[in-house]
């Protein structure tokens, strides 16, 4: 049932990226599962592809907690609409996610756990 509700509330989101998100002849969509302790690199890969000023209009990222949230959404406030990334924060879902951080090592936990997000 929980996965379930998981699958359930990604098919919400992505019903909610509608036509007015697209650009015409473009149909990719990057989509990123991001924890504060990735944060650095999300943030890295956003300030790099404006300096480009690349479109990633076209971007969702799936936040595991709000602190993350905030910075994403921090990023976009007075920008361009080709600037801006897609946020989406589900607390039921995502708010028992360890944030990572320092001392995080290939396949402990808090990788296990990221991992299962990234792919749900």
């Amino acid at each position: 049932q929980d996965l379930r509700t998981i699958i359930e509330a990604r098919l919400r989101v992505l019903r909610d990226v509608g036509p007015e998100q697209h650009s015409p002849g473009k149909n990719t969509i990057i989509v990123m599962t991001v924890n504060q302790g990735q944060s650095d690199l999300l943030t890295n890969f956003l300030c790099a592809a404006r300096a480009r000023d690349l479109d990633v209009s076209r971007v969702i990222v799936f936040v595991s907690d709000e602190e993350t949230k905030f910075l994403v959404e921090g990023m976009s406030l007075d920008l361009e609409d080709h600037l801006r990334v897609m946020v989406y924060y589900d607390e039921r879902n995502m708010a028992d996610l360890p944030k990572g951080g320092e001392g995080v090592k290939y396949g402990d936990a808090t990788f296990t756990s990221m991992m299962l997000a990234k792919i749900l």
